[in-house]
């Protein structure tokens, strides 16, 4: 009924000097201009732009300096190092026969290998949680664009409702309920900054600087729909190249070499143990396997269910500007008033917001798809 107040004004014979009070008391401060840094292809490092005294990071640069400052790398690169000197300690003498050394050395350079695939790994996890924190941050900047709008809204609408209950053209009980769906745009606008200071914390710990915040970090994202693959094909290759798994393999190789040379090295664990622990090796690594075709499987459909949830919000963003552009019409031949436009702008940002979360989420599991190991570091 408040959207129509105006007419209803004139309906009761109030002047026109009173519609036009009522429509510049709340326009008078309408001067919101959403700001949103998602994406731009010219940004070098120590850029600044003449609307923004932030200094400009890509998500690449961001990701070098957490790789230089990050001591999880540091710490992979000292396990690699001992590896590395404990297989080149290990000596077997030519002529002689010791199971004991052998094992060691197999072992030995099995931790060589692995220390070198954990130091690989670790960096392109780190890249991933870099990542992540920047479009969750990105995000966040979209979504507080958007209830600031949606607040800005909310608050002439207040006003024009409290003016209207004052007439006696509108009721409490509605003026209430529409002062509550206010104060909970205020309580979500509060959580998102909360939201914005804990992912900020990700960043300042991976950058080791102080004051993240005085940065623009930026990340492009390029939405491209899964190419048709052949899922069963895609895990039997990932099954042959996955860390973790090629890991559990060794362990098992590990594992059966102690039972073969049991006979010639008596000390230690029994015949019966040692075959135990082979067993207990494979069905680790059968569990592995499953798990990780399991989790490959589940990324795969939840790309295809994103892809279409983006198919239909593309739907809605164009149906949503259409109505735009017809309210824009109407509004200027003065069959609606200025907030009825900005309340359809404001879905039309919010639906652009939920586009672009749906696309960096793609992205992600699309990754996660090819490189399910960074789900499991």
């Amino acid at each position: 009924m408040h959207r129509k107040g105006i007419y209803i004004i004139k309906k009761i014979g109030l002047s026109v000097m009173l519609v036009t009070l009522l429509t510049t008391v709340c326009f008078a401060n309408d001067t919101i201009e959403p700001k949103i840094i998602m994406e731009q292809s010219n940004m070098v490092k120590g850029e600044r732009t003449e609307s923004n005294d932030k200094q400009i990071f890509t998500s690449t640069q961001v990701v070098e300096i957490a790789l230089k400052n990050s001591k999880d790398v540091k710490g992979k690169e000292k396990d690699l190092d001992r590896a590395s000197e404990v297989y080149e300690d290990t000596q077997i003498v030519l002529g002689t026969y010791i199971p004991s050394l052998i094992q060691a050395k197999k072992a030995c350079e099995i931790n060589q290998e692995w220390a070198e695939k954990n130091l690989a790994t670790t960096k392109e996890s780190i890249e991933d949680l870099v990542i992540n924190s920047i479009n969750n941050i990105n995000i966040l900047k979209l979504k507080m664009n958007v209830n600031d709008l949606k607040i800005t809204n909310s608050k002439k609408e207040l006003e024009m409702m409290k003016l209207k209950k004052d007439l006696g053209l509108e009721s409490q009980y509605n003026y209430d309920n529409f002062k509550k769906e206010h104060e909970d745009l205020m309580k979500e606008h509060e959580k998102l900054k909360i939201d914005m200071k804990n992912s900020y914390v990700v960043l300042e710990e991976m950058f080791g600087l102080e004051n993240i915040k005085q940065y623009d970090v930026q990340n492009k994202i390029a939405y491209n729909l899964l190419q048709e693959i052949d899922i069963d094909t895609l895990i039997r290759k990932e099954l042959a190249s996955n860390p973790n798994i090629w890991y559990l393999e060794k362990n098992v190789e590990l594992k059966e070499l102690a039972v073969k040379l049991h006979e010639y090295n008596k000390a230690g664990d029994s015949y019966a143990v040692k075959e135990i622990d082979v067993t207990k090796a494979e069905i680790d690594l059968d569990q592995a396997k499953t798990n990780l075709e399991y989790s490959m499987r589940v990324a795969y459909n939840q790309i295809k269910k994103i892809e279409e949830q983006h198919e239909q919000l593309q739907l809605k963003l164009q149906k949503l500007q259409n109505s735009l552009k017809t309210a824009k019409v109407n509004y200027d031949a003065g069959l609606i008033i200025e907030l009825d436009v900005k309340k359809i702008e404001a879905g039309v940002k919010e639906l652009e917001a939920s586009i672009k979360e749906l696309e960096m989420n793609h992205e992600k599991q699309v990754k996660y798809l090819h490189k399910p190991y960074l789900q499991q570091k």
